[in-house]
């Protein structure tokens, strides 16, 4: 990247983007950024979420997070709206939603450290440091990956 076009993934200059070759259910290309970064060199993130959060100048990382959280609740509340929940049902939605989001991370770990698709191992510390989409990215890895009732996106269908 350019001088004139340098951007930042909150406080981390962008050296490099790069497409990979799936998108997201929603349709979105994804990349990989570079960043100039010790602690996460690399990002896996959608073209959406690139557009919206990329920024011209460096962002602090609790600024970046609120960002992305506020266009994330957005989304969320739209869906649980498009999709009919009940008050009385949020507290075992959002405990399904963050088993699903850990379920996926540590299956992913797992893949990642052992190359099988089996149960979980442990030393997975490393997650602390990655993101669903990284996850989704080894999941399709996967020898015959199928997707199930719970993870399927509605609308995805063909």
């Amino acid at each position: 990247m350019s001088n004139e076009e340098k951007k930042f993934w909150g406080p981390h200059e962008i050296l490099s983007v790069e497409y990979l070759d799936f998108e997201t259910e929603l349709g979105s290309k994804v990349m990989r950024l570079t960043l100039k970064s010790d602690i996460t060199p690399t990002e896996t993130v959608s073209a959406r979420a690139f557009d919206l959060f990329a920024t011209a100048g460096p962002v602090d990382l609790t600024s970046h997070q609120e960002m992305r959280f506020r266009v994330l609740i957005k989304a969320t509340l739209s869906n649980i709206l498009e999709y009919h929940l009940y008050a009385s049902e949020f507290e075992g939605f959002a405990n399904k939603l963050g088993n699903s989001y850990e379920d996926a991370l540590q299956r992913a770990a797992n893949f990642l450290w052992t190359g099988r698709d089996e149960s979980f191992i442990p030393g997975t510390s490393v997650m602390q440091y990655r993101s669903a989409l990284e996850a989704e990215s080894i999941l399709r890895t996967i020898p015959n990956e199928e997707t199930t009732e719970e993870t399927d996106v509605p609308g995805s269908e063909e």
